[in-house]
């Protein structure tokens, strides 16, 4: 393997790698010992290649055994042993509680929310900063068209629907809607965000669920909290703006 090869590979080591998935390095130790994880081994030194590791963290997510569509409830067949005996499936959490899928086109908000999971994880990764989370990067060219998927798709998970990428986020969820997805937006809604969406999308109303993020109706905590996100006054003024458009929504 040559220099430039090398210089590919971002490597963390167990301490690192631990806190990122949230677990004690006894535990990690064990995994690797038990081969239920990829790492490389440099002159007895233990890293793990971060890629790797984010794609491996993917393929982990387990899918919610149950998903709402159309207000009914559709159960997937559960999985069984070859003896016969049903598998113990946990259940959904997390955005699986919501969705069946979740997709994203930043890397980055510029809302730089402190309690943030994807700052966190990414800053853990070491592939973004504390300081620079905070500038949007487009992680990848917009996909064309995306699939018909069987439940809610989950839009954005990472980010928020802010002003300096509107336009990209209008034509991701046009994309997501046009093979007939029924969608859960999911932001600090922003005024002037929220009356773009509806405008552009008055006619897709029933594949549209809002789920808006209000946090305190103290603006002050929110300016703590969530330092470039909109303030409680203006979160509100979507709600009762969204209203009369008869868009669904639900708040947190």
């Amino acid at each position: 393997m040559n220099k430039i090869q090398i210089m590919q590979y971002r490597l963390i080591g167990i301490e690192e790698t631990a806190k990122c998935l949230g677990l004690n390095k006894q535990t990690l130790y064990n995994w690797i010992s038990q081969k239920k994880i990829e790492y490389i081994k440099i002159r007895g030194a233990i890293r793990f290649d971060v890629a790797k590791l984010e794609e491996w963290i993917k393929q982990s997510t387990i899918d919610p055994q149950c998903t709402v569509k159309n207000k009914s409830i559709s159960l997937k067949i559960q999985p069984k042993t070859k003896n016969g005996r049903v598998k113990k499936v946990k259940p959904a959490f997390g955005t699986n509680e919501w969705s069946v899928a979740t997709l994203n086109f930043l890397n980055g908000c510029s809302n730089n929310c402190k309690y943030c999971y994807a700052r966190y994880r990414k800053t853990c990764l070491k592939t973004k900063t504390t300081n620079n989370w905070k500038t949007e990067v487009l992680q990848k060219t917009i996909p064309k068209k995306y699939k018909k998927y069987e439940g809610t798709v989950m839009f954005p998970s990472t980010h928020d629907i802010t002003l300096d990428h509107l336009n990209e986020s209008l034509l991701v969820i046009e994309r997501i809607l046009q093979p007939g997805n029924d969608i859960l937006l999911v932001s600090k809604p922003r005024l002037e965000c929220i009356k773009a969406i509806c405008e552009k999308f008055k006619n897709y109303k029933s594949k549209i669920l809002f789920r808006f993020t209000i946090g305190s109706a103290d603006s002050k905590v929110l300016k703590f909290w969530e330092p470039k996100a909109p303030d409680f006054n203006e979160r509100l003024s979507c709600l009762k703006y969204n209203t009369p458009h008869n868009l669904s929504q639900v708040i947190r």
